[in-house]
């Protein structure tokens, strides 16, 4: 089951996107993918309480209310069974999505939609072309002191592979070649800047990455 990825706004450049895009909301959901009788998570993790809905999509966010209500059901065996109305489809696309279409997209343009589409409740909003999705989301930054570093593997073996922080780790938002400048025990209680989708109920961070590291501080 392969889907499509989203990619960033900040990515594109600051260029204008051309052409017509279907602008859609994007819900603070779990993704998921169907094949009619399974259903998992795209790291391929197996999710729960889709059992009744799994004929209704391909590709959806499912979204019970809050994220960490939706993390909770998909999460539990033999917990509550997902609603249909829980399920936002992508993949065939839901209407309750559809917002409008632009053309020649600019960033401003579009930032200006996604602020709209947070204030009602929802994560941000998806840019659609065939399979190119653009996606922009509201993000909130935090200061926080570093308190350890784990070590990366593999291609990142030497280099820092997260910072961790009374926040939760972070482990993007560097290259490598940061990522072994920043492998010093000196890091140990500087501070960060961190960008981040949001905060969890506990506080935490949620896709944190590093913007940059506070040497003023």
């Amino acid at each position: 089951m392969i889907a499509p990825n989203y990619t960033k706004v900040e990515d594109w450049g600051g260029r204008p996107l051309p052409g017509e895009w279907l602008v859609t909301y994007k819900v603070n959901g779990i993704r998921a993918l169907s094949d009619g009788k399974h259903v998992v998570a795209r790291s391929g993790k197996s999710l729960y309480g889709l059992d009744n809905v799994a004929k209704l999509f391909q590709d959806a966010e499912i979204y019970c209310g809050s994220f960490a209500n939706t993390q909770s059901v998909l999460r539990t065996r033999d917990g509550r069974q997902v609603r249909p109305s829980e399920v936002f489809g992508l993949r065939p696309l839901d209407w309750r999505l559809v917002l409008g279409t632009i053309t020649n997209a600019t960033p401003n343009a579009v930032r200006a939609i996604m602020h709209a589409a947070v204030a009602k409740g929802y994560e941000g909003i998806v840019l659609r072309k065939g399979d190119l999705w653009w996606r922009e989301k509201e993000l909130q930054t935090y200061d926080v002191v570093v308190r350890g570093i784990t070590i990366g593997k593999g291609k990142r073996a030497g280099k820092v592979g997260a910072f961790i922080t009374d926040m939760g780790k972070v482990g993007g938002g560097f290259s490598d070649v940061e990522g072994e400048r920043l492998n010093n025990p000196l890091m140990i209680g500087k501070t960060i800047e961190v960008a981040c989708q949001h905060l969890t109920p506990a506080g935490k961070f949620r896709h944190a990455r590093l913007i940059q590291v506070r040497w003023d501080k």
